[in-house]
């Protein structure tokens, strides 16, 4: 039993050794170690193909290869080496660029999730959708909101891709179901010739309690008069008096806008005051 144990100790000691190198990320010294034991096992194969990642220049070549080194079968025989590997990832692409930048297809964000930081992987996504304005962005960040039962900040995401891109926000990837709902109950409410129903989402969802206002506080709203000819001005037309309305707490402004641009809503907004 002894002599055994004697014969096995070298070959644990070279793999927690390798662990600990492939930990650090320095796959050749795991490989030169795990290579070093009497029987290898599965690590050997798993050190060669991550040392065999090239890496180009520069911390852009690294974030690179990482995401080759991502996809590398078997990452969880070394418990904890995907949520390095990733973390690094992060931290160094938010040093190449702003935060919550995305590079070959590796998102800031995404990485800190896989790292197990969500925080950090909150703020990364929020910043990437401020930076872009994009409604995909926004639709992002809602859902890992709605992951983490944050539903309040989801649906502030939500509206903050609508004012944004309403004719870009995908309704069917938004995680959180009142979306859905509230876009069929729009389908249905809207009159003929008022275009998308997207376009009309925000100001019925201000009026049916799925959004708060509190999205308009730092989001640019145009006069409530000022757009009108097209469903899209009527709409943030509505949109901005339904704001202001909640800020201020006077529901009259947006009666006038409403009653001049888009009366349909009018019953809504009696309901609500």
């Amino acid at each position: 039993m002894g002599d055994q144990f004697s014969l096995f100790a070298p070959h644990v000691e070279h793999q927690r050794a390798a662990e600990e190198a492939a930990l650090a990320l320095d796959f050749d010294g795991a490989l030169v170690r795990i290579s070093a034991a009497a029987y290898p096992g599965p690590l050997l194969p798993l050190l060669r193909a991550l040392a065999g990642v090239k890496t180009g220049r520069g911390k852009l070549g690294w974030v690179k290869a990482t995401r080759e080194r991502l996809e590398v079968p078997g990452l969880d025989l070394i418990p904890g080496l995907a949520a390095k590997l990733a973390g690094a990832a992060a931290e160094a692409l938010e040093t190449l660029a702003d935060p919550g930048a995305s590079v070959d297809g590796l998102d800031a964000g995404g990485l800190w999730a896989r790292a197990g930081q969500p925080g950090r992987a909150l703020a990364a996504w929020e910043a990437a959708a401020r930076r872009s304005g994009r409604a995909a962005d926004w639709i992002v960040l809602g859902n890992a909101h709605f992951a983490a039962k944050a539903a309040e900040a989801a649906r502030d995401a939500y509206a903050r891709g609508l004012a944004s891109e309403p004719l870009s926000f995908d309704v069917s990837t938004a995680v959180d179901p009142a979306i859905t709902d509230l876009f069929d109950t729009t389908d249905d409410l809207i009159p003929e010739g008022e275009g998308d129903p997207r376009l009309w989402m925000l100001p019925v969802g201000l009026l049916d309690g799925t959004f708060l206002a509190r999205f308009g506080r730092d989001t640019t709203v145009p006069d409530v008069m000022a757009l009108t000819a097209t469903p899209a001005e009527r709409a943030k037309a509505a949109t901005a008096a339904l704001v202001h309305a909640s800020f201020d707490r006077d529901p009259l402004p947006a009666r006038r806008v409403l009653k001049a641009h888009a009366p349909w809503l009018l019953p809504r907004l009696v309901r609500r005051t």
